[in-house]
C-alpha cells in the first residue's frame, strides 16, 4: 500500500493575498459547528482554515437560507456549496455521525 502524501488544497502561502482572501488568524473550519464527519473530510482534502466568503457563507447556509455567493475564482464557493450539502446529509441521518 502506497503512503497518503497531506498537503494543503491551496497553496496559501505561495503568493501575497488581497483583502478578500486573507485567512482569519486563529479560526478553523471547527469553529463554524459542523459535524465530525465533514470536518475530517476537509481535513482530508487538505482544507485548513476557511477563506473570508466560507466564514460567511457556511453559517448562513446551514441556517438554511438561500444564498447567492459571489467571490474570486478560487475563492472556496464551491466548498461552501459542498461542506452545507455534506453537512445537511450527516445531521439528518444519524447513521452517518
Amino acid at each position: 500500500m502506497a503512503a497518503t502524501v497531506r498537503r494543503a488544497a491551496h497553496d496559501i502561502g505561495g503568493r501575497k493575498r488581497t483583502d478578500d482572501v486573507l485567512l482569519s488568524e486563529g479560526i478553523d473550519f471547527g469553529s463554524l459547528l459542523l459535524s465530525q464527519a465533514v470536518l475530517d473530510g476537509l481535513s482530508a482534502a487538505g482544507f485548513q482554515k476557511p477563506s473570508p466568503i466560507q466564514l460567511k457563507a457556511i453559517p448562513l447556509g446551514r441556517c438554511g437560507l438561500d444564498l447567492i455567493v459571489q467571490a474570486k475564482s478560487g475563492t472556496g464557493k464551491t466548498c461552501v456549496f459542498c461542506t452545507i450539502a455534506l453537512d445537511s446529509l450527516v445531521l439528518e441521518n444519524p447513521a452517518l455521525k
